[in-house]
């Protein structure tokens, strides 16, 4: 070899040696760091348990204009089914004067996905997805699959820009950042820890039952060892620049074998579930009569009262979610064929009196909001 040869090949060697990773690069970096693609694409269920932690955005405030009180969120236990596309939420929500112990389920029959919820002091429900409401992690228990560290990191391996990224600061930090545009065309920004190659955190655009589409960012931390893949026990998420919930872990299981059975459906809810799953949008709701022009319609959880005129209705309180506004919609039309829904009047303004107000809007009515 010709000495300049050499020279070439060696300043060739330099040149690769200092040039900075690309965003892709850094993405596969982080696959690496957490314990290598192929054990990141063998995990079929993940399971965060023992959280502790806060819930911000849970649209309880005592007064209108009045800062929202932090609610706590204890024994979180986080379930994801990759695999099968399932996703459930096991917790106890508190505030002043107010807890429950609650689950909310996505899981499927057959093909068919189908939502369960269960709180300590009423009986099972069935409702179709969006009919499941949360007050833990996440608003609902489908936004896991999409935002659990596994599924975002092993898209952005595969999305991620061949760009340089940028130095960001992040909580005092100097973080690398670059994008990614996954496949559904969602825009995701990926903040990367040049000192230990994990993913520190992503800033994605979430879509709200109450907030509506909302820029979010979930920042990760305390990356611990389950079964082989490093996994962080600390996430943080904030939506529209505010503190939304956060959430420390105390252990992962992946590919624990009694995960399935958080998502079995029990035989006494079979027909309820085949009847979600062949109604589309459903939530519980039935119709009773209390006097002549008013109606009671009682869903599994809050109820709407139905005041009938002589050419039109209105129901005071929306319902609890679109699920079940969509299913009241469909209960009036055919218990008052003729008379459309002209006015929605909830009687104050917490998430579970004005969830569905915006399906009732669709339908024809105007917001009487007090």
């Amino acid at each position: 070899m010709s000495k300049y040869a050499f020279i070439v090949i060696v300043a060739i060697a330099l040149q690769a040696c200092s040039r900075a990773p690309t965003t892709k690069e850094l993405a596969a970096e982080a696959l690496t760091a957490m314990g290598g693609a192929d054990a990141l694409q063998g995990i079929r269920t993940l399971q965060m348990r023992g959280g502790e932690g806060t819930r911000q955005r849970h649209g309880q405030v005592p007064r209108l204009g009045d800062a929202e009180p932090a609610a706590t969120i204890s024994a979180v236990v986080e379930t994801v089914d990759l695999a099968n596309g399932r996703a459930a939420l096991d917790y106890t929500f508190a505030i002043p004067g107010f807890s429950q112990h609650r689950k909310e389920v996505l899981t499927r029959k057959g093909d068919d996905l189908v939502g369960l919820e269960s709180v300590d002091t009423r009986p099972l429900a069935v409702m179709s997805p969006d009919g499941l409401f949360s007050w833990a992690t996440q608003n609902n228990p489908a936004m896991l699959l999409r935002r659990n560290v596994v599924s975002i990191l092993l898209a952005a391996a595969d999305a991620a820009t061949d760009e340089a990224p940028e130095n960001r600061d992040l909580n005092g930090v100097t973080l690398k950042y670059g994008r990614a545009t996954f496949p559904s065309g969602e825009e995701v920004g990926l903040y990367f820890d040049p000192a230990t190659k994990l993913l520190s955190a992503y800033d994605v655009t979430d879509t709200e039952t109450m907030l509506g589409d909302v820029p979010a960012r979930y920042t990760l931390a305390d990356y611990r060892d389950a079964a082989g893949v490093r996994l962080p026990h600390k996430v943080t998420i904030t939506k529209g620049g505010q503190p939304y919930a956060d959430v420390q872990f105390a252990s992962a299981s992946v590919n624990a074998a009694d995960a399935d059975a958080v998502f079995a459906i029990p035989d006494a809810a079979q027909a309820d579930v085949d009847r979600a799953i062949t109604e589309g949008e459903y939530s519980p709701v039935a119709l009773v009569k209390v006097a002549d022009g008013v109606t009671l319609a009682r869903g599994y959880s809050h109820h709407s009262m139905i005041v009938e005129f002589p050419t039109f209705l209105a129901v005071v309180e929306a319902p609890y979610t679109e699920a079940q506004t969509a299913t009241l919609v469909r209960e009036l039309q055919a218990r008052f064929p003729g008379k459309p829904i002209r006015y929605a009047a909830p009687t104050h303004h917490h998430y579970d009196h004005i969830g569905g107000i915006r399906g009732l809007a669709a339908a024809g009515a105007k917001a009487a909001i007090p």
